[in-house]
């Protein structure tokens, strides 16, 4: 079976799967009795919780909730298929080009750029939102809102303890995404294999000590930021250097097994989010109606920005609980979904015409 090398269309598709399992687990795991994830952390009572709730759904009461269990205890892999494409991509397009310290700082700027084109645009729709939540209370702490924005824009909530999740959870991944960036382009960039291999044991046997000293918060710390993430993010520089790795095909199932079962013991689970990718791109490369996978792989910037947004709206409309009481968590998390994938595509397209129109005029204007 082929693991790399992995094409554009390859990579539109994976992210279109990690974007669907990140999208469902940020719905389902915010619900009354979800299963809880081990992502910054790992704690076994998670893992026996979601065990119980497996062996419970082959009632034909609850039979349902081996589809959500599944999406809120494993939906957040997804970030690591994010972050291996990521390294992959970015060894693809510059493994040979050499950078001047100008260039560099020029490959940063561009990248915040982008992100700001997505970002700033839905910061009066988070304000609006915290209108309707707060009301006259919002004017209270406007000093604090003003604090959490101005950490968004500089992606510096990761860095801020109790931070993280301000204006929208899922953003956290911006400030992390941005830091893996940084440390590519002035550290990693041209890097020996042996390098990496230094780089991602060092980041292992530190997150390591952290569990076997008890210090959790300095493990979420970690996980909230870069160097939770490096080892995979090596990983797929790594990949990215090959130029054709295969395997056989039983080695993926093996891997996928492997995968589940990480999340018995914390220090297997270190390796969960590098079992993930090498089982998963395998064993996920021909799935089947590719030209979907390939369109939500398009819109998955602009889908991971907005969901939180619309996860909220649902929840607003329905109520949590409801949607629990009353077994509808699948029809409203596939409407969910589908209103998630609808908004962000028109959201996408509005974006690039104000951009395109804007750039038009410029030029116009300089001529």
């Amino acid at each position: 079976m082929l693991i790399s090398p992995i094409s554009y269309n390859d990579t539109n598709r994976f992210k279109g799967m990690a974007i669907l399992l990140i999208v469902l687990h940020n719905f389902y795991h915010v619900l009354p009795g979800a299963s809880i994830e081990n992502e910054f952390s790992f704690n076994i009572e998670n893992t026996n919780y979601y065990l119980k709730s497996v062996i419970d759904s082959f009632s034909p009461i609850s039979f349902t909730s081996l589809f959500t269990d599944f999406f809120s205890f494993f939906g957040h892999y997804g970030v690591a298929l994010f972050i291996f494409l990521s390294g992959y991509g970015l060894t693809i397009k510059y493994s040979s080009k050499e950078f001047s310290n100008t260039e560099k700082i020029h490959f940063i700027w561009k990248r915040i750029l982008r992100f700001w084109k997505v970002i700033i645009p839905l910061i009066p729709l988070s304000l609006f939102v915290k209108m309707i939540k707060y009301g006259n209370g919002l004017w209270e702490t406007l000093t604090d809102h003003i604090g959490e924005y101005l950490s968004i824009i500089t992606f510096t909530q990761t860095l801020i303890p109790g931070k993280e999740f301000v204006v929208s959870g899922p953003w956290w991944f911006f400030g992390a995404i941005l830091q893996l960036y940084i440390i590519y382009i002035f550290l990693l960039h041209k890097k020996s294999n042996r390098f990496l291999f230094i780089v991602s044991l060092s980041v292992l046997l530190i997150q390591a000590t952290t569990i076997f000293c008890g210090w959790e918060n300095i493990l979420f710390r970690l996980r909230y930021n870069c160097i939770g993430w490096l080892p995979i993010f090596c990983l797929g520089i790594y990949y990215a250097k090959k130029s054709s790795i295969t395997c056989k095909p039983l080695i993926p199932v093996i891997l996928m097994i492997l995968f589940l079962c990480s999340n018995v013991n914390a220090y297997f689970w270190l390796f969960s989010s590098l079992l993930f990718p090498l089982a998963f791109i395998p064993l996920f490369r021909n799935f089947p109606i590719k030209s979907f996978w390939e369109f939500m792989g398009k819109i998955s910037f602009y889908l991971f920005a907005i969901h939180s947004f619309i996860r909220g709206a649902f929840f607003g409309l329905i109520g949590e609980e409801k949607i629990v009481e009353q077994n509808l968590e699948v029809p409203v998390g596939i409407l969910y979904l589908l209103t998630s994938i609808l908004i962000a595509y028109i959201f996408q397209q509005l974006l690039n015409r104000i951009y395109n129109y804007c750039q038009t005029k410029i030029i116009h204007k300089k001529q």
